[in-house]
């Protein structure tokens, strides 16, 4: 909090006619005064509140994305869909294969092939970004890193996903992912 030195006194004898304010010209340049020095200050410390707002959300966000992508790496280590409970129903899903897949199932089914061919086993999930535009709702960037080299068909992917609280349960509703490669330049 910062203190501004402009103030305006009123006195209840000089100040008020028949109950109403009627503020004296001195009191209308003082105001003026103290409202232009708040404007300074708010302007000033705007991005330290900011920081400390989003630095909060971001913490807060953190734990509904470290149970989802602990989910996933549970899934993949047991070789199966642990985290299919995660998703919305209407969950969008953009593949690295130019696929758009809708719904749960559609996806579930993806990832079911995936690891049916082993494409995805032997991962690590690392949460690489937690962001937090408004109270419940996160956006999340995760890599998944295949550990297993030189398999063929295995590969490491960058993951967005959104996840959403709308009645005090965090879900899945969308996501996007990029296979990791070497620069073709």
């Amino acid at each position: 909090m910062a203190g501004v030195r402009s103030q305006v006194s009123l006195s209840l004898m000089d100040d008020y006619r028949d109950g109403h304010l009627v503020p004296r010209q001195f009191q209308t340049e003082q105001s003026e005064r103290m409202l232009a020095e708040l404007t300074r200050w708010t302007q000033a410390l705007y991005p330290l509140r900011h920081l400390a707002i989003t630095a909060d959300a971001n913490k807060a966000g953190n734990d509904p994305v470290e149970k989802f992508v602990a989910g996933l790496q549970a899934g993949l280590d047991a070789l199966a869909n642990l985290y299919d409970r995660q998703f919305a129903d209407e969950f969008p899903w953009g593949s690295p294969y130019g696929q758009t897949l809708r719904g749960p199932d559609s996806v579930n089914g993806a990832h079911r092939r995936l690891m049916d061919a082993g494409a995805a086993r032997s991962s690590l999930y690392e949460i690489v970004q937690v962001l937090v535009p408004t109270p419940g709702t996160v956006i999340a960037h995760v890599r998944r890193q295949a550990l297993a080299t030189g398999d063929s068909g295995t590969f490491s992917e960058m993951a967005m996903y959104v996840v959403v609280e709308p009645a005090g349960r965090w879900e899945l509703v969308g996501g996007q992912n990029a296979l990791i490669s070497a620069r073709p330049w």
